[in-house]
This record gives structure tokens, C-alpha cells and sequence, in this order.
């Protein structure tokens, strides 16, 4: 994700989330997206969307004058459904290298076996 919701953002539905989620793959000064694929997912017995990205990052000031591709494979963004205030919940999988360094399959692709079950794990308890 490259820009943060916006702080006025209603997450109060499935649609509201969509609409953040595509707001924070937007762009942002230093991001910009160059592919995306975001679709609603409530398997996890949340309002989510679930989302593989392909971003361009400039100006990172660990990398000065260089650009950047972020992959991130499948994403989850999700409104954690026990939470007292409205409270978002990211993670997935996603690499950062030099743009036109690596040729495919990326490393976050040839290694989908390794992370994958990871990402799947996640579940959202009751509080105690």
C-alpha cells in the first residue's frame, strides 16, 4: 500500500473498505500503482478485500536515485470485526527490489509454497 486511508474514511462496509483499499493503492508522491487486482473477500468472517499489486517507488531515501518495484501478492486488508474503534489489519506477502534487476518469476512468486500457509493462518479471535 503506498498512501494511508484517509482519516475521515467510513469502514462500515464491505463497499467502504473496497473504496479505502483502492485509495491507498492510489499512489502517493513517492508510489505509483502500475497494476492492481483488489476483489472483496469475507472467508475470514470479516469485511476484507483481498488484493496482488505491483507498484513503482521513487525517492526512497535508502535507495536515492534509483526505482523501485514492490509486488505484493495476495494482500489482505481487513476490518478487524471484534475491535472497540474501527481498526485495520494489513499483511501479506511483497518484495522490494531494483526496478529491471530481476527477471520473473520474482522471488515472492517462486516462493508462494513457503509464505503462502502463513497468510492463510490468520484468524480474528473474540477478545477474552
Amino acid at each position: 500500500m503506498s498512501a494511508p486511508p484517509p482519516k475521515d474514511a467510513k469502514l462500515d462496509t464491505p463497499e467502504e473498505l473496497l473504496a479505502v483499499a483502492q485509495h491507498m493503492l492510489g499512489g502517493s508522491g513517492r508510489f505509483r500503482t502500475v497494476e492492481s487486482r483488489v476483489v472483496q473477500d469475507a472467508s475470514l468472517g470479516a469485511d476484507c478485500i483481498t488484493f496482488d499489486a505491483i507498484l513503482e517507488e521513487r525517492d526512497n531515501p535508502r535507495a536515492p536515485g534509483l526505482v523501485l518495484q514492490v509486488i505484493s501478492r495476495q494482500n489482505h486488508l481487513c476490518r478487524h470485526p471484534y475491535a472497540r474503534s474501527p481498526a485495520l489489519v494489513l499483511w501479506g506477502a511483497s518484495e522490494r527490489y531494483v526496478q529491471g534487476t530481476v527477471s520473473p518469476p520474482s522471488l515472492v512468486d517462486a516462493l508462494k509454497a513457503e509464505w503462502e500457509p502463513s497468510v492463510r493462518s490468520v484468524q480474528f479471535l473474540h477478545p477474552r
